[in-house]
């Protein structure tokens, strides 16, 4: 850094009162390791800690020698949104070496809510529950003749599995579908208050709930991600729900309000990436296209890394992002008629359909429930991918698309309390 940008960074800084927040995500620096941020915070530009509470600046410094760093500036008061986008160009204009600037913007789960904003599914009754699966079968039934068994892309026979991410509202690890299917870091020690592997997370044993930058609890507020986790641990190499599959990673970016950030998603893509977890469910998004959120999805690609996402559900042809960048697998949902589900967005830039609608699976509290909208299209693709990830590691995303296109997803359906009958 020239002396003169640093001296306008820390005006910059003092005038809208940012503070220094964390390292996102070093590309091509010094074995990864984050450089700009310390020297900053070495030269007092950036002094203080600041808070997460209000929304911030995610930025992106060049490194001397072709390197750079994405990092998250946070301020000590609200800003508006309108305002940080101001702020935000005028970062970008003032400082050579920042590639750009942008707010940590929020991000949406892709459920259809129907005008509401809660995602929460509700629970159902046994009575009704049975009619309802009774309903499933029977237009699930009636394509089986069209069906060539390729929905369930090669179930393993060994166990060695491809882990998963979540990314979502955390998982209740408790729900007897998902018994034995939990991933864990078995080089941390659980409730010791400390980083036992030195990856930078105190107690992650479980994963990480990166809204409140804790690890002792993954706990689902409000039953969305458990619901993708039902669908996911059904048919990834197993049709019965069995604790003999992939071990899904909770990785929790949704409070309770049902909304996140964009710098929840890029550390927890950064996080299963540095824990060897090359398959992710995304079902949520955004229709800004987020230079950050790209950047973080082709860190994910060059590292072997596989992002499934959500199409969003605004029933438009405008790409919603990370679903739409180059190498992420798009999902759009499907009606129980093999249609467009009504919500679902559309476009050349979605790479496959699968069921959204009305679909049924685990809540927490040993419950199930039914939730639609392309939140719930994609862990059906994610469970295929991660079939076909076992059968060839080496697959390229092209090949998975190219396979998931012959898959007939119509044939599937969520879990059900029956399916162990």
């Amino acid at each position: 850094f020239s002396v003169a940008s640093l001296k306008t960074i820390q005006a910059l800084n003092s005038r809208y009162g940012f503070t220094s927040g964390e390292s996102l995500l070093a590309i091509n620096s010094r074995n990864d390791k984050p450089v700009i941020l310390a020297s900053l915070i070495q030269n007092n530009i950036l002094a203080d800690q600041g808070t997460t509470t209000y929304q911030g600046l995610v930025v992106k410094l060049e490194e001397e020698g072709g390197g750079s760093e994405i990092i998250l500036l946070t301020p000590k008061r609200n800003i508006t949104e309108a305002q940080l986008w101001n702020i935000a160009k005028e970062y970008e204009k003032s400082v050579p070496e920042i590639v750009y600037a942008e707010p940590d913007i929020t991000l949406y789960s892709a459920t259809s809510t129907k005008g509401s904003k809660a995602v929460s599914p509700t629970p159902v009754s046994p009575s009704s529950l049975k009619k309802s699966v009774a309903l499933e079968k029977k237009w699930w039934t009636k394509k089986e003749k069209n069906h060539n068994l390729r929905a369930r892309l090669q179930f393993a026979l060994t166990s060695t599995f491809t882990p998963i991410a979540i990314l979502d509202s955390g998982l209740d690890m408790a729900h007897p579908y998902v018994t034995g299917r939990v991933w864990q870091n078995t080089n941390e020690k659980p409730e010791n208050y400390k980083d036992d592997d030195a990856n930078g997370f105190n107690d992650d044993v479980y994963g990480w709930d990166f809204t409140t930058n804790k690890g002792n609890s993954v706990n689902d507020d409000i039953g969305h991600g458990t619901h993708i986790a039902g669908i996911i641990t059904k048919y990834a190499h197993s049709a019965t729900g069995k604790a003999d599959g992939n071990p899904i990673a909770a990785l929790k970016v949704f409070d309770k309000s049902a909304e996140s950030k964009l710098s929840y998603a890029i550390k927890a893509m950064k996080y299963a990436i540095d824990n060897n977890i090359r398959l992710m469910n995304i079902s949520f998004g955004t229709l800004i296209d987020s230079k950050a959120l790209k950047d973080m999805t082709e860190y994910v690609y060059s590292k072997g890394g596989f992002v499934v996402a959500a199409a969003g559900n605004n029933n438009t042809s405008k790409p919603h992002y990370p679903a739409a960048y180059e190498k992420v697998i798009a999902v759009g949902a499907l009606n129980t008629a093999g249609e467009k589900l009504a919500e679902s967005n559309y476009g050349d830039w979605i790479d496959v359909y699968a069921p959204g609608e009305r679909v049924l699976s685990i809540i927490p509290q040993n419950r199930y429930g039914y939730l639609s909208g392309t939140s719930q299209a994609a862990p059906f693709v994610t469970a295929a991918v991660a079939n076909l990830l076992y059968a060839d590691p080496n697959i390229s995303v092209e090949d998975v698309i190219a396979k998931l296109k012959e898959t007939d997803f119509m044939s599937m359906s969520g879990p059900s309390p029956y399916d162990k009958e």
